[in-house]
């Protein structure tokens, strides 16, 4: 595929890779715009489910046309066969990759940002009768942008597996495709009950569900049902109740834990529809006391994991040169001089540029005191101006 062109698009290298396709990064022959490449498996070309899938999934994103969806510019087959979708391409990264990088889970007002970012995209989808029944954290990208709150927006992926509500507009543009009772649809940690039990009478009140794990996991760091097979979970993802954030310790406002618990509801007529939830998360973060974690906040956090992953490079070279064990006592520390803190200079270039003037020092201090020890032994202890005195005469 690298090399090869798709369109006006030459395919330049690979993404990523699931189960049933892959993404490559490409550029455009002319005008260089670089983009990304959905390309279906080529086992799977000759299926008709997974040919509706895919067409569902273009004509879904295309149609949305919204700052929270990937846009999509084409979808087609090469002469050969080969299903595509030509999309924007981003740069940044999925939600999964940032829990990941904050081990574990978000600031209340992150996750609450990121709730609501996505609730306004489903609200544009839901709008247009579409479900998308696979939110997880690897269908939530996170990009720069900015004008945007916190100078991140979220992106939603994968509509692979959305599913088209009767009265929308799309489904006259796209294939029939049906959903047969008793087939189970997504991905177990993060579907709805009815989806876990194969109904066929799945809506957007799904989705309100799949969001309220997805804001449990930011804000706990865990998932709400965990520790079991898929089987088991997609149990208790019908029987059992998600414990209440604040139970298992997480540090949450009661009405945030109170906003999850009801989006965790068994029954769907009972949970809140997405625009609720979104109205309801607008209100939640103006209440929120905590500052807005910022791209700048975290291009700092990341410049002083720079700085002290240099300096222990220094203190291994210097363990290395004296030869001391890992592990042993360290002598006892001084407060750094302020040309130690972070500069132009990496602490490699301003300690080997220090260095000389502390040796110069120290040879001339020796110096001094071997030209009073000597002038002191010629005295013999006779006091200077007797010395002196004597000497003249």
């Amino acid at each position: 595929m690298i090399g090869r062109f798709i369109g006006n698009y030459r395919v330049t290298r690979k993404i990523g890779e699931g189960g049933m396709g892959a993404v490559y990064e490409a550029r455009h022959r002319t005008i260089r715009q670089r983009v990304a490449i959905k390309v279906l498996h080529a086992h799977y070309a000759s299926e008709r489910e997974t040919r509706d899938r895919f067409c569902i999934e273009a004509r879904a994103m295309s149609a949305l046309s919204h700052p929270g969806v990937v846009n999509v510019f084409d979808y087609g087959q090469t002469d050969d066969g080969v299903a595509y979708i030509i999309m924007e391409y981003l740069e940044g990264e999925s939600l999964h990759q940032r829990l990941r990088r904050v081990v574990g889970k978000l600031p209340v007002y992150s996750a609450l940002h990121i709730g609501r970012q996505i609730a306004t995209a489903l609200v544009a989808a839901h709008c247009q009768g579409i479900v998308h029944r696979d939110l997880k954290p690897g269908n939530i990208f996170i990009v720069t942008e900015p004008e945007a709150t916190c100078g991140e927006r979220i992106k939603l992926l994968d509509f692979g597996l959305a599913k088209l509500m009767e009265g929308s507009a799309l489904k006259d543009e796209v294939p029939e495709f049906q959903t047969c009772a008793g087939m189970v649809i997504g991905t177990p940690s993060y579907m709805s009950p009815e989806q876990a039990l194969g109904l066929t009478c799945v809506d957007s009140k799904a989705d309100v569900y799949s969001l309220g794990l997805l804001m449990y996991l930011m804000i706990a760091g865990r998932q709400a049902f965990t520790n079991g097979t898929d089987i088991e979970i997609l149990k208790m993802q019908v029987q059992s109740k998600a414990r209440p954030l604040r139970e298992i310790g997480a540090a949450v406002p009661e009405e945030v834990e109170a906003l999850v618990q009801v989006m965790l509801l068994k029954d769907p007529k009972l949970r809140p529809s997405m625009s609720q939830v979104k109205s309801r998360l607008d209100e939640l973060l103006n209440q929120t006391e905590d500052e807005p974690t910022t791209l700048i906040d975290e291009r700092r956090s990341a410049s002083l994991c720079a700085i002290d992953g240099q300096c222990n490079e220094i203190a291994e070279a210097r363990r290395k040169i004296t030869k001391t064990p890992p592990g042993s006592p360290r002598p006892a520390r001084h407060p750094a001089p302020w040309f130690f803190f972070p500069s132009r200079l990496s602490p490699t270039l301003v300690t080997a540029r220090i260095r000389p003037r502390w040796r110069i020092l120290g040879v001339a201090t020796a110096l001094v005191l071997v030209i009073l020890s000597l002038v002191l032994g010629v005295m013999g202890g006779e006091p200077i101006h007797q010395f002196l005195t004597r000497s003249t005469g």
